[in-house]
């Protein structure tokens, strides 16, 4: 009888940090940090702003899973002169994300996860390149990724802290902008 008792205990100890990550829907909501770098003909600077963003995700299994997101990367105003080049940029940035999911459960509630994927950019507003403005909407796909770790304040929600490189929001001819988000958040699972 002690000795199931015991392997009952020891079982329940291993099992219980599993069920922590186990496989299942999900919905998040995080706000942080957004890095803009504005690029033209090989000159840059970069813009800080608030971002947001809200997603949804399955896990197949308790380590692989899939993730569909959307993120609004703040406004941008950011101007660039060289000398020879004048630009300057105002944008507001969305972007629409589908990644596969890897997390790697370190202990009882805490995990590490990567994700991998695709991104829909979509940006509206004003560039002025030499003087020559121009008003209007653009997209771009690109891949992104990013990284992050999950630390379960009860069975069903999580705090969250994670990266996310979101590739090239804007490109055209000689002029880029790429976005970059470091935030925190909150993740319920079902």
């Amino acid at each position: 009888m002690k000795k199931h008792l015991c392997t009952a205990l020891v079982f329940t100890a291993f099992a219980f940090p599993l069920a922590a990550h186990a496989a299942g829907a999900y919905l998040g909501a995080n706000v942080g940090s957004v890095e803009h770098k504005f690029n033209v003909n090989g000159d840059s600077t970069t813009e800080d702003k608030t971002g947001a963003k809200v997603y949804a995700g399955y896990g197949f299994t308790d380590h692989f899973g899939i993730e569909l997101g959307y993120a609004n990367l703040g406004k941008v105003n950011a101007a660039l002169d060289n000398g020879v080049n004048s630009a300057s940029l105002r944008y507001e940035a969305q972007v629409l994300y589908l990644a596969g999911t890897a997390t790697l459960p370190v202990s009882a509630g805490f995990s590490l996860f990567a994700k991998g994927g695709v991104a829909v950019n979509y940006a509206k507003g004003t560039v002025t390149f030499n003087g020559d403005t121009k008003n209007g909407r653009a997209g771009n796909g690109t891949g992104m990724f990013g990284i992050g770790a999950a630390y379960n304040v009860s069975p069903k929600l999580s705090v969250v802290a994670e990266y996310e490189n979101f590739g090239k929001v804007l490109e055209k001819n000689e002029t880029n902008t790429k976005a970059q988000m470091v935030s925190v958040g909150l993740r319920y699972t079902f």
